[in-house]
């Protein structure tokens, strides 16, 4: 595993840590750590119920931090499209970056908008008795000269031709304190900075800076695995399936617990494994092939060499195309052996 992918599944749980509620933090951890989980062996692997999993996982998926994608896992008791859960390193890095950003741009345009939105409203707004809401550049043109006090001007029109006008501090504009908009923006840039710093309690790091790690998880030039379950599953990196999950388990159980039985009644006829053979056929049907010996020079030959006669078995198998059912060939079998004997 290279630097920058170290690097980067710092910077995923990091993130997870200061954003994400507990069950999305454990779920991207064992993700991180196995690669890749299957969607029908997760629930029991992670003793947790399915539905659940599956909610955390649509979420984090509307959040571009985890993927899926279909790999055949047929050998291993799934099926040929069974859904791979994973994180793209290079997507959840780049998601991460722009997130962030987006945020950051949020939250100066809260703190500006809280330092520029100052309004003058007239007591007979609140009462409805006018309209009297003024910004700053409006007010500075219903100043009274006499006073220099800022007067609503739709009031100073309607007292005007009044015989007895009521006292001027009736109709003054106040200024609105928006103190508390201003805190608010400014008390939440704070929080945030907080979170995306690092944390040292004495000589120890309690969380790592994430400012640090975006830019260790950028490096000019070089892009970051996407961390394909596909080929992980090719190298045998990642998680083994569980005993007895999966779409196809039930079948391969019942398979084995066949041949099982198959080779009781074989070992309890006394037939020798070189005379009767079972095969599966191209499209996976069970065959049964037997060489009988005395049947000519050349069949003695093939029943008597091994090594022959294995070849001759495959090369049959591939253009039989269809065969009788296992416990219809075992009776056959068992009648043939009473025979010889």
């Amino acid at each position: 595993m290279s630097d920058l992918t170290v690097k980067a599944e710092a910077l995923i749980s990091a993130v997870a840590r200061a954003f994400y509620e507990d069950d999305a933090i454990c779920l991207i951890d064992v993700l991180l750590r196995d690669k890749y989980l299957r969607d029908d062996d997760m629930g029991p692997r992670l003793s947790l119920q399915p539905k659940q999993l599956r909610r955390v996982l649509q979420f984090l998926q509307d959040e571009h931090i985890v993927k899926f994608e279909e790999v055949d896992d047929l050998a291993q008791g799934g099926s040929q499209q069974t859904k791979f859960w994973y994180i793209d390193y290079n997507q959840a890095v780049h998601t991460i970056r722009l997130r962030l950003y987006l945020l950051k741009q949020k939250l100066e345009k809260a703190e500006l908008a809280a330092r520029t939105s100052s309004y003058y409203l007239c007591p007979g707004y609140n009462t409805k008795r006018c309209n009297g809401r003024y910004t700053e550049e409006q007010a500075q043109t219903v100043v009274d000269p006499s006073s220099g006090l800022f007067l609503c001007q739709e009031c100073v029109d309607a007292y005007e031709s009044s015989a007895n006008p009521p006292e001027v501090s009736t109709y003054t504009l106040q200024l609105v304190d928006n103190a508390k908009d201003l805190k608010d923006a400014v008390d939440n840039m704070r929080r945030v900075h907080v979170q995306l710093s690092g944390k040292m309690i004495g000589s120890s790091q309690l969380r790592p800076s994430i400012y640090d790690l975006m830019q260790k998880a950028r490096v000019k030039g070089n892009t970051l695995t996407s961390n394909l379950p596909s080929e992980n599953f090719s190298l045998g990196i990642g998680s083994k399936r569980l005993a007895g999950t999966g779409r196809t388990a039930g079948i391969k159980a019942k398979k084995r617990a066949q041949l099982h039985a198959t080779a009781a009644v074989i070992g309890t006829a006394k037939l020798k494994d070189d005379s009767v053979v079972f095969l599966k056929n191209a499209i996976g049907q069970e065959i049964r092939l037997v060489v009988e010996k005395g049947g000519g020079a050349r069949a003695q030959v093939l029943a008597t060499n091994r090594r022959r006669k294995r070849k001759l078995m495959d090369a049959a198998a591939s253009r039989v195309g269809a065969s009788l059912p296992v416990h219809w060939q075992l009776r056959v079998i068992a009648a043939a052996v009473m025979t010889r004997n």
